[in-house]
């Protein structure tokens, strides 16, 4: 017997949570930190970013993308990648979550 699962139902963090993660961190956040982008490239410590969010089956990226530029538009960078080990039992908690991104990111609007 088969059974097929849609991507939905395989994501880290829930459709409602991400919508609301977004609604929440709307606005321009300043990097405190230098952060590895990729490419060895970094995210310079003071740019001005704004964020979006993805899930994947185990995981929650955090993308910042340039202030002056609409996100469909933007060419959004991964500033963090934290995986479900990252959570207690494995599971996403919001609090968790902000306390990780407070420590690279900090909102000025």
């Amino acid at each position: 017997m088969a059974y097929v699962l849609t991507g939905c139902a395989l994501s880290f963090v829930k459709d409602d949570t991400l919508k609301a993660l977004e609604k929440k961190y709307e606005g321009i956040y300043l990097c405190l930190t230098e952060m590895d982008i990729g490419n060895e490239d970094t995210m310079k410590s003071g740019t001005k970013v704004r964020l979006y969010f993805q899930s994947g089956t185990n995981s929650i990226k955090v993308y910042g993308y340039p202030i002056e530029s609409p996100r469909e538009q933007a060419i959004g960078k991964n500033i963090m990648y934290l995986f479900d080990t990252d959570f207690p039992d494995n599971k996403f908690e919001e609090s968790v979550f902000d306390k990780k991104l407070a420590e690279h990111l900090k909102k000025i609007q």
